[in-house]
């Protein structure tokens, strides 16, 4: 190199120069969409999760475009960030939804985006339409939108739970679930000619079954190693796919299906909440820790991990109470008796009747249907409700036994649906000028809940103008 001229120096250095930016050009060029998988570095970057490899669906004359040349990812997407706050205030609806997408093409590892975003659409956004099917539009968009977050990070179990609580709570939760479940089934968008979405269903389940499913694919992530969620307790986290059966299992009743599919939900719901939740081994501060459990096994795993037995129980005691654990298994118990579903099944034929009309006695005296389905179902519901307590102070290891079983008496979902039934008997009553008499099914219940009647009327208005669906 000494023996060159400085004018050859300097073509030596300029052709290295060359060289080295060709072979940073190719190495480092950006994907400029699925079919170009880009250099070996952005590849890289894909398989190792180090980095974005792509520009972004960003508009091209914007400045956030000039600022993503410049490598300034991160001021582009805040402002992208404050251009989406803009059309969010100004209900722009469809440019507030390109801007997210450019936002998590530009962040597409960025869990909260997906998150908040996919929450946004479905939650905040649905709620400001008035038409039922435009709102379902848009709780689809928000589910669509975690979706596909979910498939481009497969590693974060947190979306796919997400997906699975948009499509079993806000659709069968919502003030409007009644249509929400008709939606999921028979899509208004006539795209669909009565059919499903098949983003949305693919396989043409009940919602509350689809649902388990990206429970089901969350918790496997969730085991995978080096992969912990971050949404809640564990036990928590991991009991979502044996709600879902319980979800579904109630909301047939809600609907009035009372058949043997819904008895079979139930009987589904209690073997899968204790043979496969119960019995999932949990590593807790108090060692190894199963839900179902005797007290053998649990004299045994304190011996062998050097905790005291009464440690070992309370702590396990806990954990039952933080999942709500006996609540669950005995109410999925009794739901499986079949008296419990006639009497499900004959409170709310009653109702219905009334809401016909049936409500007036015969010239002889003889009571109208909603009178006579409402009583026989009320004698039932409040024997097997005591019956519930009775058979679980039996089936309880007596080792194990807490003074303060769960008695499904003081359920408030069984206490509504009691105080519910008994109104609309009263009223029957009322409505034809007859005493209520000084005993009849339920009593206690109608006598103990005298403090909160007011909620009860409220709920009983509000049931009164639902109109019996075919």
């Amino acid at each position: 190199m000494n023996n060159l001229s400085a004018q050859q120096r300097k073509l030596v250095y300029l052709g290295g120069i060359v060289l080295l930016l060709i072979a940073t050009i190719l190495l480092g060029r950006p994907s400029s969409g699925p079919d170009d998988p880009g250099g070996v570095l952005a590849q890289q970057r894909v398989e190792y999760e180090l980095g974005e490899s792509t520009l972004g669906n960003v508009d091209p004359s914007s400045a956030a475009m000039n600022l993503v040349l410049l490598g300034m990812r991160g001021i582009a997407v805040n402002q992208l960030w404050m251009q989406h706050d803009e059309k969010k205030k100004v209900k722009a609806w469809g440019e507030m939804r390109a801007l997210a997408d450019s936002i998590i093409t530009l962040q597409p590892h960025f869990l909260d985006v997906w998150r908040y975003h996919g929450w946004d659409l479905a939650y905040n956004v649905s709620s400001q339409w008035d038409a039922v099917e435009d709102r379902y539009f848009w709780v689809k968009e928000g589910t669509k939108f975690t979706k596909e977050g979910q498939q481009q990070n497969q590693k974060f179990p947190e979306l796919a739970w997400d997906v699975g609580r948009l499509i079993g709570h806000k659709i069968g939760r919502s003030d409007e679930w009644r249509f929400f479940r008709k939606f999921f089934l028979s899509d208004p968008d006539p795209r669909f000619e009565g059919g499903v979405d098949p983003e949305m269903n693919d396989l043409r389940r009940d919602n509350y079954l689809a649902s388990r499913d990206w429970f089901i694919e969350a918790n496997r992530i969730d085991s995978l190693p080096g992969i912990r969620q971050h949404v809640m307790a564990p036990m928590l986290f991991r009991h979502y796919p044996s709600r879902a059966y319980f979800d579904y299992a109630d909301v047939l009743q809600r609907e009035g299906t009372f058949t043997d599919k819904t008895a079979l939900a139930w009987s589904q719901a209690y073997q899968d909440w204790t043979e496969r939740f119960g019995r999932e081994e949990f590593e807790t501060t108090a060692g190894k820790m199963y839900l179902e459990s005797t007290s053998e096994e649990m004299k045994e795993l304190a011996k062998r991990e050097e905790i005291p037995v009464e440690e070992k129980v309370r702590r396990w005691r806990f954990y039952q109470n933080l999942t709500n654990y006996r609540y669950w298994r005995e109410r999925a118990r009794l739901e499986s008796e079949p008296d419990m579903n006639d009497a499900h099944q004959e409170m709310y034929e009653g109702r219905q009747a009334f809401k016909r009309g049936e409500f007036v006695f015969g010239p002889d005296g003889s009571p109208p249907e909603s009178v006579k389905k409402l009583e026989s179902g009320m004698k039932k519901f409040s024997r097997m409700l005591k019956q519930a307590s009775k058979e679980q102070a039996e089936n309880e290891d007596k080792e194990l036994r807490e003074a303060d079983m769960y008695d499904l008496a003081e359920d408030r979902n069984m206490i509504e649906e009691g105080m519910l039934a008994l109104i609309y008997w009263r009223r029957a009553l009322e409505q034809n000028n007859r005493e209520i008499p000084n005993d009849y099914p339920l009593k206690w219940l109608w006598d103990r809940e005298q403090d909160n009647l007011a909620q009860y009327f409220q709920e009983f208005e509000r049931d009164l103008r639902t109109v019996q669906e075919q």
